[in-house]
């Protein structure tokens, strides 16, 4: 997905919560805002709205000298999803049994997406009372049981999974999800991170620290960009992102990346080699016109299936979405280019 200019206010107040999160140095926050301002109006629209993200932060720690802003708030976040195990995985069990491994797989869907509300790129300020009502409501919101069901009929046939992770806390909930599955999928499955510190996504030290290491293998993914900008990403993940039989991508700026433009080389009818920018616009291919699947190939991963699982935070993103969703609506949506 392209950047929008109603991104652009989101961009600015992002900045401005991110800088005071550190200091309360008005001169400080004034010169990271004038360089983020700077930024943004050189950004080009064509690119996904997590790329400026990518921009803001750097420039937040290069500017106070703080290399994880957010840090606190991870740990506060995996904390306070930890103290919630225990509930999660009765009332996983208890849906087992009462209907079957599909049915408690369903509910670990649920409990993954809730997690998504520990999204501190959107909400600016710590609130334990966020992640609660998410929880309050996580058998009442509406999501796709088909894509559900596709998606564990998948994994059973899997040999490959690649799981994309986003914020801490949030991937307790995630560990929580694979739990669910049998034990001899487990081995079969990678879980990856962010490279190094943005905004709350999480790091090896979260999946260490929350027992994913424990559980599945992790890799990181080699950028500091928010979502999965497959451009910037290190050759081990995109071998692993390649390979894999089964993407699982969780939140928002992993949506918006992965359906971002795709830079492509097509090889036309004349021989010649073309690169060509295409924008990914909801139900899009990235083959047009005289391009065919047999004489292009995408660099950017956009030619392969996806599962996502989310919850909509925003009405930009709401419109791509499973034929258009409202904000707060939660989607697993199973992409298929």
């Amino acid at each position: 997905m392209r950047t929008y200019l109603d991104c652009i206010p989101c961009f600015v107040k992002q900045a401005l919560g991110a800088a005071r999160q550190v200091t309360d140095d008005e001169v400080l926050i004034e010169r990271v805002m004038k360089r983020v301002c700077l930024a943004a109006s050189e950004l080009s629209m064509t690119e996904s709205s997590p790329v400026m993200g990518q921009k803001i932060h750097r420039i937040i720690r290069e500017e106070t000298g703080c290399g994880d802003p957010y840090a606190e708030i991870k740990k506060l976040s995996n904390e306070m999803a930890m103290r919630m195990v225990d509930g999660a995985k009765a009332e996983i069990e208890a849906a087992k049994q009462v209907g079957n491994e599909v049915s408690g797989f369903e509910v670990a869907v649920r409990y993954a997406i809730a997690g998504n509300s520990m999204d501190f790129a959107i909400y600016l300020e710590w609130d334990e009372k966020r992640l609660n009502d998410s929880l309050a409501v996580l058998r009442e919101k509406v999501i796709d049981k088909q894509a559900v069901a596709d998606l564990w009929e998948a994994i059973g046939k899997a040999e490959k999974i690649l799981v994309l992770a986003d914020n801490a806390g949030e991937i307790v909930f995630d560990r929580l999800l694979m739990e669910t599955l049998p034990a001899k999928v487990l081995p079969r499955i990678t879980y990856a991170v962010k490279g190094s510190a943005v905004i709350n996504d999480a790091l090896r030290e979260d999946a260490d620290e929350v027992g994913v290491s424990d559980l599945v293998t992790v890799i990181d993914n080699g950028t500091d960009a928010p979502g999965t900008v497959l451009e910037q990403c290190s050759d081990e993940f995109m071998k692993a992102y390649h390979e894999a039989d089964v993407v699982i991508s969780k939140g928002q700026a992993n949506y918006e990346t992965l359906r971002a433009s795709c830079e492509m080389t097509c090889s036309l009818s004349n021989g010649s080699l073309r690169k060509k920018r295409i924008s990914h616009e909801p139900a899009s291919d990235c083959f047009t016109g005289h391009m065919t699947r047999n004489d292009a190939t995408c660099s950017s991963g956009c030619d392969r299936e996806v599962y996502f699982l989310l919850q909509v935070k925003c009405p930009i993103i709401g419109k791509y979405v499973d034929q258009g969703k409202e904000v707060g609506d939660w989607v697993v949506q199973r992409y298929r280019p």
